[in-house]
């Protein structure tokens, strides 16, 4: 990795200015694609439910109707007579996005494709049938069963356990 220095000026009514140190980074970090996986993963699904929760919500009201919304990560508030509302709009959104087996299967593809087209298409194959990712050079990954993060009629499920939950407000 190598650093350079850059010197700013933001603003041309003060002489104040700013240093930036800049990384290029040259090599990828393995270490941290792995650990940054999961906490992407959730940013990106709670930044999906902010938009269903959002378009939903505003389409679910009468458009005379002045309404506050408040955001911020995975928590969410309106004034307090369209909490009921926001609630059940929001387990909705929940169900619409986790319970869906097509996630977690479009999950896994895309997985493998990312895999794959870092390596480069020659330099690796999958084996559907035992699940294995064989790359030229490196170690084989064995990818878990899909079939251990799904259930029948998951949405059932996950839209009876949400629809009861008395955790779902603090």
């Amino acid at each position: 990795m190598s650093k350079r220095s850059l010197k700013i000026e933001p603003f041309t009514f003060i002489d104040n200015s700013i240093t930036l140190t800049i990384t290029d980074k040259i090599k990828i970090d393995k270490n941290k694609q792995i650990s940054a996986l999961m906490p992407n993963i959730v940013h990106s699904l709670d930044a999906a439910a902010l938009i269903l929760l959002y378009n939903s919500f505003y389409n679910s009201i009468d458009k005379n109707d002045n309404v506050n919304f408040y955001s911020v990560h995975d928590c969410y508030g309106v004034t307090a007579k369209h909490v009921d509302s926001l609630i059940k709009i929001l387990r909705t959104v929940y169900i619409s996005i986790y319970s869906r087996k097509g996630y977690i299967e479009k999950f896994d593809e895309d997985i493998i494709i990312d895999i794959t087209r870092y390596f480069g298409e020659k330099n690796c194959t999958f084996s559907r049938k035992d699940r294995i990712l064989h790359i030229k050079g490196e170690t084989d990954i064995k990818l878990p069963e899909i079939s251990n993060f799904l259930q029948k009629n998951n949405h059932d499920l996950f839209y009876d356990r949400l629809s009861k939950s008395v955790y779902f407000i603090n």
